[in-house]
């Protein structure tokens, strides 16, 4: 269940696996976050044999889109996930959304391809931009 102190949103969270199985840590402080998404592939399939030929879109791969974590810029943060950019190795991102009982939780293999750190802006709190890259399918529970 999501601490309070962490939530984002209406209280969802994000929680990374970096490290022993199953030993997720949150990811506090997020400013920003959109959860990924999934896309179907295509592929064209031209039918010249048709009168006028034809072409066809028939359904190919599932291809999990990029996400990125806006979070504020702490020089823990910034270490654990370049660490993580540097290990370049899928970890398990864990969404939790508060609907009902149980919550909503998605779990996402990623990969760290970048984490930058925000402009530096008078009267404005730092933050960093983690980019991750899905690296497989997702496994949803509670919902």
């Amino acid at each position: 269940m999501p601490n309070e102190n962490e939530n984002i949103g209406f209280g969802g969270t994000v929680h990374v696996n970096d490290g022993a199985s199953s030993a997720y840590v949150i990811v506090p402080n997020i400013v920003d976050f959109m959860p990924p998404a999934y896309k179907l592939g295509t592929v064209e399939s031209k039918r010249l044999d048709l009168p006028g030929g034809v072409i066809v879109k028939i359904p190919t791969l599932t291809n999990g889109q990029s996400f990125t974590i806006k979070h504020n810029f702490t020089k823990a943060a910034f270490a654990r996930f370049e660490a993580l950019r540097t290990a370049k190795a899928a970890k398990n991102f864990r969404i939790t959304l508060p609907d009902g009982s149980p919550y909503f939780t998605e779990t996402v293999p990623g990969i760290v391809v970048e984490n930058k750190k925000g402009s530096i802006e008078s009267e404005t709190i730092m933050t960093i931009e983690t980019t991750v890259e899905v690296s497989g399918d997702l496994v949803t529970s509670g919902a």
